[in-house]
């Protein structure tokens, strides 16, 4: 019910501008039935583009449960992405970071955990977890958790499949990091000055953008302006980023998307 009505709003609050704002409707896996309904119910009714998870387990639920497979297949049939987004404000005692509550300086230790490392399970899960390999049309992005870390943890998801799974009942037919490079995207913050070296190890096709807006912490109004600015990244590299991979990763029309900017310009 809290995330129909959010879906309802944000769609509500998009429409003041359609041409440049586009609802993402969050569910839940407290009930992946209920979850499957309700991004058929947001994308047909109200125009949402792609379906926003938590990244985190819900009561011991990860995202490569069979029972979530109703979610996916819902997602994957109205040809929307499915994005995962991680916070650090919840209080589920399946949170990576909640360690470090009621320690010395948690705030910090916390932002800089949660947001990364939830995504890097959630990846694990959807590619080891033969999600993907169920699922071989789904769009998958990986947003607000920074990119640095992506070429080492598929080369270790690559190198664990290696070693361990000829013994794992659920069967691959590809390397974790080919499932990636196949379906999925991953969200660049605009100042990742580590950005360049990503691009040099998996290449430039799977990677967005992300600005954190209206966050605080964001760097909002200079965030673009910010990115074109940054060392060792190709201008082409740039222009996919901004432009080209996000097309891709929603399914949206480039050529009628440039029609309607320069209709209205």
């Amino acid at each position: 019910a809290l995330c129909r009505a959010y879906n309802n709003w944000v769609s509500d609050y998009c429409n003041a501008n359609s041409r440049r704002l586009k609802p993402a409707a969050i569910v839940s896996l407290h009930d992946p039935e209920l979850a499957a309904a309700e991004v058929e119910r947001a994308v047909r009714e109200k125009g949402h583009v792609c379906a926003v998870v938590l990244p985190m387990p819900v009561n011991g639920r990860y995202v490569h449960a069979p029972e979530c497979d109703v979610l996916w297949s819902t997602i994957q049939r109205l040809g929307i992405p499915l994005t995962f987004h991680g916070t650090s404000g919840g209080a589920s005692r399946d949170y990576v970071s909640n360690r470090f509550v009621g320690h010395p300086n948690f705030r910090t230790l916390n932002h800089a955990s949660a947001f990364p490392q939830e995504l890097m399970l959630a990846m694990g899960a959807m590619l080891v977890g033969g999600v993907l390999e169920r699922f071989q049309n789904l769009r998958v992005g990986f947003l607000e958790g920074n990119c640095s870390w992506l070429p080492w943890w598929l080369h270790r998801l690559d190198d664990q499949w290696h070693k361990y799974g000829g013994g794992e009942a659920t069967r691959l037919s590809a390397l974790p990091s080919d499932y990636f490079k196949r379906q999925c995207f991953i969200g660049t913050d605009t100042d990742e000055e580590l950005l360049r070296v990503v691009i040099d190890e998996i290449g430039d096709d799977n990677i967005v953008i992300s600005t954190d807006y209206p966050h605080a912490d964001g760097p909002f109004p200079n965030g673009v302006a910010g990115f074109l600015d940054l060392p060792g990244v190709s201008f082409e590299s740039k222009r996919k980023i901004l432009w080209d991979n996000c097309i891709r990763l929603y399914g949206f029309d480039g050529a009628a998307l440039l029609q309607q900017a320069a209709a209205t310009a």
